[in-house]
């Protein structure tokens, strides 16, 4: 099961990319089931799941990564790309990492729900 959700998460935003670029030369309704399909294939994976790195995105997303070897917390961190003077690399937004300190990592948590906000500050 782990090996087969690595490689759901690794095609999801591919997949979700290529939907978005065939729904722009469809029509609108064509267009719409497209987008909705990729909203619910996204939503039909668990939202938390230990992978190893290799696995992890390159998009810019911030992920939580830790070293499973090390007893340090979790980081959030994300993927910097590669400019013309740096070759790419993950950050916690004060840092860069050469190498690769982190041997897993998962998806941040979806925010709370908007609704229940609102009924916390009442």
């Amino acid at each position: 099961m782990g090996r087969t959700m690595r490689e759901i998460d690794w095609i999801l935003p591919r997949l979700q990319e290529v939907m978005l670029d065939v729904a722009d030369n469809l029509g609108d309704e064509q267009a719409m089931i497209i987008k909705r399909a990729g909203q619910l294939l996204e939503t039909a994976l668990p939202e938390t799941q230990w992978q190893t790195m290799e696995w992890a995105p390159t998009d810019g997303s911030c992920i939580l990564a830790i070293n499973a070897r090390d007893t340090m917390p979790p980081e959030i961190i994300q993927w910097m790309p590669a400019t013309d003077n740096e070759p790419g690399a993950w950050s916690d937004g004060r840092k860069c990492f050469r190498t690769i300190p982190f041997t897993h990592w998962m998806r941040l948590p979806a925010p709370p729900n908007a609704g229940i906000q609102r009924q916390q500050r009442s």
